[in-house]
């Protein structure tokens, strides 16, 4: 493990029982360190006749463990005849193991809000690590961040990604363009600082805006520094579709950025997103494979299920539309003359979803119509309105997105 990535866990999770046993395991000792044989160690929980995984790749024992002090300080048999807990919990039929890490989540809100920060909607389901700043919405400054989450406590470890939007938009706005040599510099410097800061990698979503108007070789620039401190590079692919470059076209830009950049490369949630595209995973996993064998360190992840998540304005708005934020976006779609081509390129794209009925509203809506579409499909949505599916978008785009 990196010195940075040590660096970024910067709390401790708490121990939670649930309905699967999950602890963090903060230390593991040698299996024969007991007590005293002629007296009991003190300690505050005992796990008794767990079926142990202990995060290696070894089959699980059946061993009891003992807790002092938010660490674990013994892992065999008996514990009970050495040890003498405030709570004894019986696990027998469940498992023991060292807490999940979930390494795609968009935890930072809720960790950054004191009443939410026990993130025990992670905890739960027993992880207990949690990175943040995926798809290159991570702050530039990781030094604020981690402060505060310090100054109330948080409910889980953490990894904080810095972000490539977020440094980009911290120098250039919602530009459309590349950057000029001086704005480069910034970004590099505040790339360098977060890592610094104990970031363990640079994140990109190459699909949004602003990375979206990256070019390939700002990419590479940006995670060498990252490269050279440790890190790693996560990406929201480019195109998991046929948006721009293809699905396949961003594997390959990826792959390129690893070998350039001399970073590990994680692509998040790995998919063959929309029917364009579908079949397709195949080629995806035998490039990947190709590339690791030939020594490149790749790795990806993928969530189990078959819906992507993501904003109606991302995953239906032409990316050359957003450029310059969203009243910029707001004044195209009064423009009669750029109106035809923002609903052209959004018709396609909801093609590309696998039409109306395949885009569900869920939340992240404020405003009046929030309670009359959410649940509903953009079918549902513009049957109810008596307009077209994608005039049922454009509303809460323009509303401020869902």
């Amino acid at each position: 493990m990196s010195t940075s990535l040590k660096k970024s866990f910067i709390m401790q999770a708490g121990i939670r029982q649930t309905s699967v046993l999950s602890v963090i395991v903060l230390m593991m000792v040698p299996q024969n360190l007991s007590a005293s044989e002629n007296s009991q160690q003190q300690a505050d929980l005992i796990i008794e006749n767990g079926i142990v995984y202990d995060g290696s790749l070894a089959p699980s024992q059946r061993q009891d463990i003992v807790v002092r002090d938010g660490k674990i300080i013994f892992v065999g048999d008996n514990a009970a005849g050495q040890f003498q807990a405030t709570k004894i919990v019986h696990a027998s039929g469940k498992v023991v193991m060292p807490g999940f890490i979930d390494p795609h989540t968009h935890a930072g809100e809720e960790l950054s809000d004191p009443e939410k920060a026990a993130n025990l909607n992670y905890l739960s389901q027993g992880v207990t690590t949690v990175f943040i700043g995926n798809d290159g919405h991570g702050l530039a400054n990781i030094a604020e961040q981690k402060s505060l989450f310090e100054s109330h406590g948080i409910g889980t470890n953490v990894g904080i990604y810095v972000g490539h939007g977020g440094v980009r938009r911290s120098v250039m706005g919602v530009e459309d363009r590349a950057p000029n040599d001086a704005e480069m510099a910034e970004m590099k410097t505040l790339v360098s600082t977060a890592m610094s800061d104990g970031a363990i990698g640079l994140s990109t979503g190459l699909f949004y805006v602003p990375g979206a108007f990256a070019s390939t070789d700002e990419v590479i620039e940006l995670a060498s520094i990252a490269g050279r401190m440790g890190g790693v590079y996560d990406t929201h692919l480019r195109d998991e579709s046929t948006y721009s470059i293809g699905v396949l076209g961003a594997i390959e830009e990826t792959l390129d950025i690893g070998l350039k950049a001399n970073i590990p490369v994680n692509f998040s949630h790995i998919k063959a997103l929309g029917v364009d595209v579908w079949g397709y995973s195949t080629q995806i996993i035998d490039r990947v494979n190709k590339a690791r064998a030939a020594g490149q360190a790749v790795t990806a992840d993928q969530y189990p299920w078959r819906a992507s998540g993501t904003s109606v304005t991302a995953a239906l708005m032409p990316k050359w539309s957003l450029a310059g934020g969203f009243e910029a976006m707001v004044a195209r779609m009064d423009d009669p003359e750029q109106m035809p081509k923002i609903r052209e390129e959004m018709t396609d794209n909801l093609r590309r979803r696998g039409g109306a009925e395949a885009v569900l509203i869920t939340g992240r809506i404020d405003n009046e119509m929030a309670q009359s579409i959410i649940g509903k499909n953009l079918k549902e949505i513009a049957a109810d309105w008596g307009v077209s599916a994608i005039d049922a978008a454009i509303k809460p785009v323009r509303a401020g997105g869902a």
